[in-house]
């Protein structure tokens, strides 16, 4: 099910955050930077009306997630800010803030399907899948790709 735009951006800054800055960013508050949060939105909502119109296909919630992972990766709209953090531990969360955040938005969004509840990333693919988000250039379709092997079920045949 493709969510509302709207309704994703309320739910992005008012819920979604506040889990994170908890999870990861304890000491930091993230700032969103709202017309550029919105950016994301459109861009992720004209590629899934681009395949749904120009190429038919009924995107999978694998390219949905994978979307809206990719824009929020290219364009950026979120950063920490500080109180009383070491700087070291600012820059190192700071630097991948947005690819964190693009990774766990696309798994929130699957995970709503209940039979994906009990898959979880392991720490070490999670990490190497931030690294290969900041460093690399990865298309929306990889995106979309990755989404779908993180949930392969490599047990059957």
């Amino acid at each position: 099910m493709i969510p509302n735009k709207t309704d994703l951006y309320n739910a992005i800054k008012d819920t979604y955050i506040h889990d994170i800055e908890n999870s990861i960013a304890h000491d930091c508050q993230i700032e969103i930077d709202g017309a550029n949060l919105a950016d994301c939105l459109v861009m992720w909502e004209r590629e899934i009306n681009t395949a749904q119109n120009i190429h038919n296909v009924h995107p999978s919630d694998y390219r949905i997630a994978g979307y809206l992972a990719f824009w929020i990766r290219k364009l950026k709209p979120f950063s920490l800010s500080s109180y009383d953090i070491n700087i070291k531990k600012r820059y190192e969360i700071g630097l991948v803030i947005n690819e964190y955040i693009a990774i766990q938005l696309g798994l929130y969004m699957l995970y709503i399907d209940e039979s994906r509840k009990n898959k979880k990333l392991s720490s070490r693919l999670l990490l190497r899948t931030i690294k290969t988000m900041r460093y690399r250039s990865l298309s929306p379709h990889t995106m979309s790709l990755m989404y779908e092997f993180f949930f392969e079920d490599f047990s059957e045949n």
